[in-house]
């Protein structure tokens, strides 16, 4: 199973809550910090499931920084 990874910046200090969130849609992505100094963090999708974690990212930023910058 190949998985669609979403690399992005967050506050260090939200990513307990962003971890949670995920956790929280169950089976929607595996979580992990990449660098928790900086906030850089990797979120992948399986298959199917790509459109749904787009969303609920595109609704975290809304209520915290995340930064999408191309070459993350």
């Amino acid at each position: 199973m190949q998985c669609t990874e979403k690399y992005f910046r967050i506050d260090p200090a939200k990513i307990a809550f962003v971890r949670f969130v995920l956790e929280a849609c169950d089976g929607l992505a595996f979580f992990r910090t990449v660098d928790a100094a900086t906030g850089l963090v990797c979120a992948a999708a399986p298959p199917g499931r790509e459109d749904e974690l787009d969303s609920v990212l595109a609704g975290l930023a809304g209520e915290i920084f995340v930064d999408f910058a191309p070459g993350l």
